[in-house]
């Protein structure tokens, strides 16, 4: 029976740093399929970026096959209002 193997990352909030990156890069090559399921940003700003986001980079550079938007992606900050 074929096996497959799946990592899977949410609720991170801004913990994913290039300083931790090497830690999910030491997980991947073991997993078939990598997923985050949402809530990697530090805080939200629906549609209104306050800031660039580094975790994307990070996840992309991880090699996440999907990933979806958790509800800290659509807070909306005072500072969005």
């Amino acid at each position: 029976m074929a096996s497959i193997t799946l990592l899977h990352t949410n609720d991170l909030h801004g913990a994913l740093t290039p300083e931790r990156l090497p830690f999910l890069l030491s997980l991947r090559p073991k997993a078939d399929l990598y997923f985050d399921t949402g809530d990697c940003i530090r805080a939200g700003n629906l549609a209104v970026p306050m800031r660039p986001e580094p975790v994307w980079g990070l996840l992309a550079e991880a090699g996440c096959d999907a990933s979806v938007p958790g509800n800290r992606e659509s807070h909306i900050l005072a500072s969005g209002k």
